[in-house]
């Protein structure tokens, strides 16, 4: 788990280590069904900064109800060079079985 803040950055060594992800490793992030997958690849749009930050953009953080401080669940798929993050209302849904599952699921 991790938080927010006001301008959408998340760090977390440990995850980003699970995943060998360097600083500056570019990566691509998609929404979809309620959660935000970032996928190391070339010239992607975001990068792991030089502290060990990724960000979320604006535009994201309204799509998934996210606000400063808001802790979101980070699952890391190695084998798919994968970082999933899961905001509080996708862990609500999964949680409850009221929401879809996804592979990143933390069950």
């Amino acid at each position: 788990m991790a938080a927010i803040d006001d301008r959408g950055r998340i760090t977390d060594h440990v995850v980003l280590q699970a995943l060998r992800w360097a600083l500056g490793t570019s990566v691509e992030l998609e929404v979809s069904g309620g959660v935000a997958t970032l996928t190391a690849r070339p010239g992607g749009a975001g990068r792991i900064t030089r502290v060990g930050r990724f960000r979320l953009p604006a535009p994201v953080r309204h799509q998934l109800n996210l606000v400063p401080g808001d802790r979101v669940l980070l699952v890391a798929r190695p084998a798919a060079s994968q970082l999933v993050v899961h905001p509080p209302a996708a862990l609500d849904a999964i949680f409850t079985g009221t929401g879809p599952s996804s592979p990143g699921d933390p069950a």
